[in-house]
């Protein structure tokens, strides 16, 4: 952390104690306790919010600024905004899954909606839109971390054999749209904000990426807000063909991506041309 902060960087931290996870898995597996509670309940908001509490305290003795990744829990969504008040440079992200599903739609899912930290409770979820609207949570991300079928799906009854990352690139844009735009009324500035601007300012990405401005790259969406429907397994593009958001409705959807002001994306068509790109440092 002493190496980072003087280079100006930032850390990305996941935000577990090992300790406590491994010791309360090592009681679960030894037992035979492998459902999906049994998971959730080997992860608790408990580790999360020891894990930010070690590193914030590290990161104030050291300087490092620091950002968290796939944060799941309201409490810990405090405890952070609690050190940005201190004056420590730190932020947050959180992710679509944990805004749109809950413990109780693991448990109907399966496998695809198996993620660390897992889901959590209505309350938590219902806690997090309102710290998001508050502007205590800094960004929505994917968390995107597929895998080959057999990974998810080869020991469907120990849930701690399955793969613990959820596929949900392709539709993190349009789920959060859908939620908090058109369900919720939440301006799409401000959610433009969330999904791209913080995100390109924090990493460095600023003045090229996440504003529509000049001398800004033409990185774009044209998104259709009027078009209703259900995600099914056909509809998934990427290489590995599960999702947790089959069955979940959308009521919007990705037209056209440009980047750089070229069309890599079109929904009639697909992927349009070459990929390109240049290594970030």
């Amino acid at each position: 952390m002493e190496k980072i902060a003087g280079l100006n960087k930032v850390l990305a931290l996941h935000a577990e104690s090992e300790a406590i996870t491994q010791e309360l898995t090592r009681e679960k597996c030894s037992n035979g306790q492998v459902t999906v509670r049994d998971y959730v309940e080997s992860r608790p908001p408990l580790a999360e919010m020891e894990a930010v509490s070690r590193a914030l305290l590290y990161a104030e003795e050291t300087g490092c600024p620091l950002h968290f990744v796939h944060i799941s829990h309201p409490k810990t969504v405090e405890m952070i905004e609690r050190a940005k008040q201190s004056g420590l440079d730190v932020t947050l992200e959180t992710c679509p899954h944990y805004l749109l599903f809950t413990e109780d739609d693991f448990e109907r899912i399966g496998p695809s909606a198996k993620c660390a930290p897992p889901l959590r409770n209505d309350q938590a979820k219902e806690q997090l839109w309102e710290q998001l609207r508050n502007g205590k949570i800094d960004m929505i991300t994917s968390d995107h971390s597929p895998c080959p079928s057999f990974m998810k799906f080869d020991h469907p009854d120990n849930m701690f054999e399955v793969w613990g990352g959820i596929s949900g690139g392709q539709f993190s844009l349009e789920a959060i749209v859908t939620e908090a735009h058109l369900n919720q009324n939440m301006p799409l500035p401000q959610i433009a904000k969330y999904l791209s601007t913080n995100p390109a300012m924090r990493f460095g990405l600023h003045p090229y990426k996440g504003a529509i401005s000049t001398g800004f790259d033409a990185d774009l969406v044209l998104l259709d807000r009027n078009m209703e429907r259900t995600v099914e397994q056909e509809d998934l593009l990427s290489k590995h063909p599960h999702s947790l958001y089959i069955g979940h409705t959308l009521k919007c959807a990705v037209q056209m991506t440009l980047s750089r002001g070229k069309v890599v994306y079109d929904r009639k068509h697909g992927i349009q041309g070459e990929c390109s790109g240049q290594w970030v440092r």
